[in-house]
């Protein structure tokens, strides 16, 4: 299945999805309270979907926000959020499996250096999301694409920033088990 998700006014989430000859639009559960963004899509079967962004609380916290599709409707999935985390969203989802998914992006709170954004992925085992550690190079990564082949392999791709202020790509592995960082590829000379 074909999926797009954003959100309308006053930030409630909105999906397209394609059912072969015209984009239908839907609005899918918003939060009881406050308001919610999508920015992200994976579908395993044209049933089977996860949607994946950020929720914004009425007293101003931002959360990591998910919604399942599994037949027609839509419903939100309990988001974890990271330990010491101030605030999170997750920016990208991958579905390898009818029950099995990755989503990554970062979540923010304090670090050593003032202010400290991490790396975040949460797996989807079937039944619920869980937060999966990212190891950070220089004092902030953001994983803002993701792709998954299998429960055992996928690549996240962001930026890290150095104490410089200077960013350079990221790129890091899954292999089932842990995350770990891979070389980027050299910059282009010209």
């Amino acid at each position: 299945a074909c999926v797009a998700v954003g959100y309308a006014k006053q930030r409630a989430p909105l999906i397209y999805t394609w059912d072969g000859a015209d984009w239908v639009r839907t609005y899918p559960p918003k939060p009881s309270t406050g308001t919610a963004e999508l920015s992200g899509a994976s579908c395993y079967y044209a049933n089977r979907c996860m949607a994946v962004g950020s929720m914004t609380t009425t007293s101003g916290a931002v959360l990591p926000f998910i919604e399942q599709r599994y037949g027609t409707g839509w419903k939100i999935q309990p988001a974890p959020m990271p330990s010491g985390a101030t605030e999170a969203q997750l920016t990208s989802v991958s579905c390898a499996a009818v029950n099995w998914c990755m989503a990554t992006g970062f979540s923010a709170g304090p670090g050593p250096d003032g202010f400290t954004t991490t790396g975040l992925a949460e797996e989807w085992n079937g039944t619920d999301w869980t937060v999966v550690p990212m190891p950070t190079v220089g004092i902030s990564f953001s994983a803002d694409g993701l792709s998954c082949t299998s429960a055992s392999f996928c690549e996240a791709v962001g930026s890290s920033d150095n104490s410089k202020n200077h960013q350079s790509p990221m790129i890091e592995s899954w292999d089932g088990t842990s995350w770990s960082v891979q070389p980027p590829p050299p910059p282009l000379q010209g």
